[in-house]
């Protein structure tokens, strides 16, 4: 009984200095859960998040239909807007502080 043994296939050397791994490929989620939304964001506390969203400063948010109740969900764009509303806002207040120094040390004491 005669039996044939493969000969293993050559594999193509590897260029000097390329990576053994091949690259990975990162995938952005379209929308986030408000847990993750909190998490991408400082990790921040569901307290601090729900005191945003009551006085109108939260992301804007969107509801899946289908499910009962519907599954709130964050945009990647409402997540953007969000982090440069909060951007617009505390260079404002940083604004608003410097006049308020400024005007302080030009009023004439009494």
């Amino acid at each position: 009984m005669h039996t044939e043994t493969e000969t293993p296939t050559k594999q193509p050397k590897r260029q000097k200095g390329a990576s053994k791994n091949p690259p990975t490929v990162v995938v952005e989620k379209a929308s986030f859960t408000p847990k993750e939304f909190r998490e991408r964001n400082g990790n921040m506390s569901r307290g601090h998040f729900a005191r945003l969203e009551k006085e109108g400063l939260g992301p804007r948010t969107m509801k899946t239909s289908g499910v009962k109740g519907g599954l709130k969900l964050i945009s990647r764009e409402a997540d953007a807007d969000w982090i440069r509303a909060c951007e617009e806002r505390s260079a404002a207040e940083t604004e608003a502080e410097i006049k308020a120094a400024e005007d302080a040390a030009l009023t004439p004491a009494e």
